[in-house]
This record gives structure tokens, sequence and C-alpha cells, in this order.
């Protein structure tokens, strides 16, 4: 278990089991601030996000240029534009977007086949592993502000 903030972060690993569990729990804040999930046994538990790309992340999701959304990688409302923390990834990484024909929605790839709304193009996976997007994307999406994200990345990945 590793502590990030006041937050209790567990990524829980069984050799027996067909999946592993993780958990963010910040026990002083309401129960929505809790993402959890499971990812595969031959999931890369060790995985440590490129050095540079860390870094430039990290600064994104502190610097305040990007204000936070979620159910989505990006979403235009207005004249403002709203990221999820893998959105931001996705504009650090200067990942092409994909017109869908939307006015909203913001998708990342090379073709709209190829891309999603939620997570990271297919392409993207050696830059995070896709049960990483998954258990940022919940705590994203669980209400976790991007600097509770950022401590998250900073310590775990």
């Amino acid at each position: 278990m590793t502590s990030v903030l006041n937050q209790e972060v567990v990524f829980e690993y069984d050799s027996e089991a067909t999946e592993s569990r993780y958990r963010f729990v910040n026990p002083e804040l309401p129960q929505k601030r809790v993402a959890y999930g499971s990812y595969s046994k031959e999931s890369n538990v060790n995985f440590k996000l490129d050095p540079e790309d860390k870094k430039l992340w990290l600064d994104a999701l502190r610097n305040g240029d990007f204000q936070q959304g979620n159910g989505a990688l990006a979403e235009k409302r207005g004249n403002t534009i709203y990221y999820c923390c893998l959105g931001v990834l996705c504009e650090i990484k200067q990942v092409q977007k994909v017109d869908t024909g939307s006015t909203s929605n913001i998708r990342y790839g090379t073709s709209m086949d190829e891309s999603s709304a939620s997570y990271l193009p297919d392409y993207m996976e050696s830059v995070l592993p896709t049960e990483y997007q998954k258990a940022l994307a919940q705590m994203n999406d669980a209400g976790f502000t991007f600097e509770e994200i950022a401590q998250v990345i900073e310590v775990c990945l």
C-alpha cells in the first residue's frame, strides 16, 4: 500500500488469481471519491512512465492550463475545452485529433475506427498501458482533482 496525500492507494496482486485489483480511497472525503477496478494477471504491475513524459504530464496537470472534465478524453462546452487526465496526456504527446463531426467530443488517434472517446489510442499502449488508463480515468471521473491524480502518478508510475 502506498499513501499519497491523505489517500490510500492500493495495487493488489495475487499470482494465483486471474485478476488483480486497484483501489484509490480518500477516507476524509465523501464515498464518491473512491475509484476501483481490476487489471489482468498479465499486466505489467511494475510499469513506469518514461521520465520525460512523466515530467511533462505532471507539469501539465498542475499548471492550470487545462480545465478538468469527466466522461471523455476532452469535450468542448461553449468556448472551453474540458479534459480528463488522459486527454491532457494526449495533448502533451501531441496525439492527432480525429474529426468526429461532433462539435463537443474530441477524440484522439489516426482514424475514427482506431480512436476512443474515453481511452488513449491503441498505439499509445506503450506510453501508458490500458489498466493504468482505466485506473486514472476512474479517479478522474470519481472527482479526484488533477493535483490528486498527479500525486498518484508521481508516486505510483
